[in-house]
């Protein structure tokens, strides 16, 4: 099996958009197959992943990636026990056990049993819905089958162009047959409302990036809001359709250099650029979102540079923007994401030992991230992990370093402290390329 059909199959859950994802793999000799499953899962394990076969027919294997402790919390919810519970699953099993039920039943019964949406991250009351009805009489339709909030569901599928580039809706009323195909968020929790997820990216040249496959990622991200850092680009000089997002730049008077810019399908209350004094606003570095709940701050904070020679400068920056963000939280909570060009603890980066003083990693930089976090604001990722090993966010280009994970992270989304309640996850998408960063995710819980 090709680490291809894994990445273009699974890239949802990889991304950690869905819990799981069920695909089919061809498979003419089913113990290479396990063989090649064997040494994937020793990828995937570091990161909560799992690949498993789920059976061999007629030269195929059908395999489900997931995310165990996702399915976990997915299978907790209470219709979802009780359709399992009718379905033979064990009324007490974990994760571990309800999988390895669902297993014998595609081997068993030789068909696709009804519950498995609830592996694929499926709300609840449409896999009773679709049961209930045998696959008809549905409100509406796209990537599955719509039985409960139909308003919920419309949100989450929006409309798409195709190839041609026509557009298409989600489908409505009784339709038996047709099959369409949309994009969804997936992120649909039952009782718990509505998620905004959002993305934080250093694309390091947004014009290279959108060569690289950068539309096709936020099609499959499908988050509420995207921040950019260096861009080194202003917005005529890239023609590109983003459906359904407002687009606010902030660029470099240097060409070519640093720049943000924030895409948000939520319209700000306000939207302001850089931050106090004269000497902060040349570089494009900031952009801040007001919206009804939270400030949002997208940063590219200066690199202190070798021999850290814009030390100086890199210290005054970190004291003027704790104050610009303490003020932002004296008014609402604020988020606060972005390069933030520091590995704040020795578990931040591969090699803390060699790197010790280097830019990124002195006890300056690390002091000022230091001070910001006793000011009322919380590392969310760490928060969440404290004991996370091998969780970085940039790679150097060089010595094969992202091949090896000699990373960093020193790109985060930072909160409030009375914003973690809402806090209901935290990532890094290592898997995704088309920079020297990957992207990091925060998904935040309506007030």
């Amino acid at each position: 099996m090709s680490e291809e059909i894994l990445v273009k199959q699974g890239a949802p859950t990889l991304a950690g958009i869905k819990t799981g994802s069920l695909f089919p793999c061809p498979c003419c000799d089913e113990g290479a197959l396990l063989d090649d499953i064997r040494r994937l899962n020793r990828l995937l394990a570091p990161k909560g992943l799992c690949l498993l076969p789920i059976r061999f027919k007629d030269g195929q294997a059908l395999l489900y990636l997931y995310r165990p402790a996702v399915l976990h919390r997915d299978l907790q919810n209470r219709l979802a026990r009780r359709i399992l519970s009718d379905a033979g699953y064990p009324a007490d099993g974990g994760c571990g056990r309800c999988v390895a039920q669902l297993i014998r039943r595609f081997r068993e019964d030789g068909q696709f049993p009804h519950e498995v949406g609830l592996f694929l991250s499926y709300p609840p009351e449409d896999v009773q819905g679709f049961i209930d009805h045998r696959a008809c009489d549905f409100k509406c339709a796209g990537l599955w089958k719509v039985y409960g909030d139909e308003k919920k569901a419309r949100e989450l599928f929006p409309p798409r162009r195709d190839a041609a580039g026509i557009r298409h809706i989600p489908q409505t009323g009784i339709v038996r047959r047709r099959k369409v195909w949309y994009n969804s968020r997936n992120v649909l929790r039952n009782s718990e409302g509505h998620i905004m997820r959002l993305i934080s990216w250093n694309v390091n040249g947004l014009r290279a990036c959108l060569n690289k496959g950068f539309l096709d990622f936020c099609t499959l991200a499908d988050a509420d809001v995207i921040c950019l850092q260096e861009t080194k680009m202003r917005p005529e000089q890239a023609s590109f359709v983003l459906e359904g997002y407002h687009r606010f730049w902030n660029s470099a008077d240097k060409a070519g250099y640093s720049g943000t810019a924030m895409f948000t399908r939520r319209q700000p209350l306000s939207v302001t650029y850089d931050f106090g004094d004269d000497v902060h606003r040349h570089e494009g570095r900031v952009i801040t979102a007001e919206f009804e709940d939270f400030y949002l701050v997208c940063c590219y904070t200066p690199n202190s540079k070798d021999q850290l020679a814009r030390l100086d400068y890199r210290m005054a920056w970190e004291d003027d923007i704790r104050t610009y963000l303490m003020e932002l939280d004296a008014q609402k909570p604020v988020v606060y994401c972005g390069d933030l060009n520091v590995a704040h603890q020795e578990i931040d980066l591969k090699n803390p030992k060699s790197n010790r003083m280097n830019p990124g990693f002195s006890d300056e930089e690390r002091g000022k991230m230091t001070q910001l976090l006793a000011s009322g604001f919380v590392d969310t990722f760490r928060a969440l992990y404290p004991d996370r090993t091998g969780a970085y966010s940039w790679w150097s280009y060089r010595f094969h370093a992202r091949e090896n994970n000699a990373g960093w992270r020193i790109d985060y989304f930072i909160v409030s402290q009375r914003l973690m309640p809402r806090v209901k996850s935290a990532d890094i998408w290592p898997e995704i390329t088309g920079s020297d960063h990957c992207p990091v995710v925060l998904e935040l819980a309506d007030a």
